[in-house]
């Protein structure tokens, strides 16, 4: 078929490796690749048949270059471009860098020679875990440092979010009520990782607060990258004739208002550019109503619609949605806010493993690190004994 790359990019296999075709397998490989310009596998395997048909370094390192852009992840993709900038192309920085992003990636790969130039090199290693991995759609340079910014940023999944995030090399806003545990966070982040990082006292809940912070950002910091709207609560566990109003309106306030605002602020900058990611921090309980849960499974719910119908709108400004909807999660503040600070009645998590709030960061960082044709719709996660809302296999944490 003329319009199948994966049958012109088989033909170029089978010429190259059973026919000893070389000419004719490079021009079937172009074929393919401008049908299929996007997929990473084809522009490692064309450049590995450069190298080794024709000794075409120069060529080979830009279909590498191309897959990494891809798929930030591709470890062999990376070993290749360190292996030829360490040979014929003489670029030691980039070999060490390539290098160091293979192994982290896959520490399998090894390569006896680039071992000699990493450890000649140590600030190698430390400097690939911090290497952008994050390629978004309309994004003219791919090392650039992608500006995150994220709410609810001083505890549970926003602070784990924010230390995953700045270890790979991005550049944060951190935004919460909390100013000396924000300032404490920044600090914790630069000293660890170098980051580069702006504070933002602010209560998702005052609108007028919300935009007066977006508009006044530097010049340096408008052009924000990926929105993490992570700012959330439950507050109360009461049957819906005995909720607290005041409950009711905390969590609607924080949990679909607080979302609003912030989107709205923000999204327009990323229409304008044609880029961005969006990822709004749900929970299972926008899936299904559990007893006493009324009113926070309601805002939840919502936030499954405004992703929906923010994925619908977006969508062609080139801009990726994504929801993350965890179980129960522990090392948050959930269990403690919605009982009032009542730590007793806090202590949910003692008779099973949930996750942790390091398990939810990790998730949003999949979600960023795809390649750029890539949208994560939705990850839905819990730990391995909650099977819903109210099937939790409470045998105890000694189990994993």
């Amino acid at each position: 078929h003329p319009g199948d790359g994966d049958a012109y990019f088989k033909a170029a296999v089978l010429l190259d490796e059973k026919l000893g075709e070389k000419e004719k397998a490079s021009e079937y490989f172009r074929d393919a690749l401008y049908l299929e310009d996007l997929n990473p596998r084809y522009h490692f395997r064309y450049a590995r048949f450069l190298l080794d048909a024709f000794q075409k370094e120069k060529k080979a390192s830009k279909h590498f270059k191309r897959a990494v852009e891809l798929d930030g992840r591709f470890a062999e993709a990376h070993l290749e471009l360190a292996r030829l900038y360490a040979g014929e192309l003489e670029k030691p920085e980039k070999a060490v860098k390539h290098y160091a992003l293979a192994r982290a990636i896959n520490p399998v790969l090894r390569d006896e020679a680039l071992d000699g130039w990493l450890q000649s090199n140590p600030s190698g290693e430390k400097a690939a875990t911090r290497q952008q991995a994050i390629r978004l759609p309309g994004q003219t340079d791919p090392s650039a440092a992608v500006l995150v910014f994220v709410t609810g940023a001083t505890s549970g999944i926003g602070r784990a979010t924010a230390r995953v995030l700045a270890e790979r090399g991005c550049r944060l806003i951190l935004a919460a009520r909390r100013t000396d545990r924000l300032e404490a966070l920044a600090q914790e982040l630069k000293t660890e990782h170098g980051s580069d990082i702006l504070t933002l006292h602010l209560d998702v809940r005052n609108q007028r607060a919300v935009d007066e912070a977006v508009a006044a950002l530097p010049e340096a910091w408008r052009e924000v990258d990926v929105l993490v709207n992570n700012a959330g609560l439950a507050k109360g566990l009461s049957p819906i004739d005995q909720g607290e109003i005041e409950h009711w309106d905390t969590m609607i306030d924080t949990n679909v208002k607080g979302l609003l605002y912030v989107t709205r602020a923000v999204a327009p900058g990323m229409v304008a550019r044609k880029r961005g990611h969006i990822v709004n921090i749900s929970s299972t309980a926008a899936k299904e109503v559990y007893p006493k849960g009324n009113v926070y499974c309601a805002t939840k719910f919502a936030v499954d619609a405004l992703n929906r119908g923010m994925r619908m709108d977006l969508c062609p400004h080139h801009i990726r949605v994504t929801a993350i909807s965890p179980g129960h999660t522990e090392h948050t503040e959930f269990a403690l806010v919605r009982f009032d600070q009542d730590a007793e009645k806090a202590r949910i998590y003692e008779d099973f493993v949930p996750l942790q709030a390091e398990d939810v960061a990790e998730a949003v960082w999949f979600a960023l690190s795809r390649p750029p044709h890539v949208n994560i719709n939705e990850i839905v996660l819990s730990g391995t004994q909650q099977a819903s809302a109210t099937v939790i296999h409470r045998s105890g944490r000694g189990v994993f």
